[in-house]
């Protein structure tokens, strides 16, 4: 397995492990006093944090360090419903999205910003997003008639 390989494992499983546990980089970033690029470099599978950061990790979520390494399935995971449609997410829809909220969340580095401010802005960030996704769905289809 390429080092590549690892580094795209480790951060789908640590993206699973934040929606799961309703975290936002933002949130790991303060809890365990990360930097924004350094948790963005794991987020996207740039970058693999050392084996003591790993276990940092696996405490904060209260899992194995298997669970943030190995190539599995975390069983409990919720489907991810694609609002447009109402089906479940391609894995290219989910990836898409994670990325754009993940990046979003960056920008509430400000202690300005309330909580509810930040909850609208995420909600209309999500909106924004599927309004977006749909714009270029029919843009496509319509191309190709």
């Amino acid at each position: 397995m390429s080092e590549t390989d690892v580094r795209k494992i480790f951060s789908k499983n640590l993206n699973r492990l934040m929606r799961l546990n309703n975290k936002k980089q933002i949130d790991l970033m303060n809890d365990l006093k990360l930097s924004s690029s350094t948790l963005s470099n794991w987020c996207t599978g740039l970058k693999m944090p050392r084996m003591d950061k790993i276990q940092m990790l696996a405490d904060y979520f209260g899992v194995l360090k298997s669970d943030l390494i190995e190539d599995k399935t975390l069983s409990e995971e919720p489907v991810q419903i694609n609002p447009l449609t109402g089906k479940k997410m391609t894995k290219r829809e989910l990836s898409q999205y994670e990325k754009v909220m993940n990046e979003a969340t960056l920008m509430f580095n400000n202690e300005d910003v309330s909580e509810e401010d930040k909850e609208k802005l995420m909600m209309a960030l999500n909106d924004m997003f599927w309004k977006a996704k749909q714009k270029n769905k029919e843009k496509y289809v319509k191309s190709h008639k």
